[in-house]
């Protein structure tokens, strides 16, 4: 007592698993969607749009509840909503649910880093798919593909 403690932990030497060829060469461009991501953060919402872009996707990348509002009104008709649940003061549930509200039953799939119980409770209450931060480009285009199917899904 009063020493702290030490632990040694032993892992077995193994080589590194291939990535199946059918992983790599999928191609999503096939059936391109268009997503409209809402996020408050810049470097996430850089590399989230810019992986959608390179998978062949359209993919309005904006801030906020207003920005958002704008380019639907603008005339751009997304396949999928993509939401950070915490925006600033806003909250992502509240954008998804009004911008439903507004313009038609958008699928919607939330990202997070929500941990507090409560909140978690009401992502998962909104009845929407949600992926956990961090992200990394594979697993979002994949999410999102499984929501809107592409032709290769």
């Amino acid at each position: 007592p009063g020493h702290g403690s030490q632990f040694e932990i032993m892992l077995a030497r193994t080589s590194a698993v291939a990535v199946a060829d059918e992983e790599v060469k999928r191609d999503y461009s096939v059936t391109p969607l268009r997503v409209l991501m809402v996020d408050d953060e810049e470097p996430v919402l850089a590399a989230a749009s810019g992986f959608l872009t390179a998978a062949g996707w359209e993919c309005v990348a904006v801030p906020g509840r207003r920005e958002a509002q704008a380019a639907l009104s603008g005339g751009f008709c997304p396949d999928v909503l993509v939401l950070d649940v915490r925006l600033g003061d806003d909250n992502g549930i509240e954008v998804a649910k009004a911008l439903r509200r507004e313009f038609g039953a958008i699928p919607v799939l939330f990202v997070t880093g929500e941990s507090d119980l409560k909140k978690m409770d009401a992502i998962r209450d909104s009845g929407h798919f949600t992926i956990n931060k961090p992200v990394d480009g594979p697993k979002l285009v994949d999410s999102i593909s499984k929501l809107v199917p592409t032709e290769e899904t």
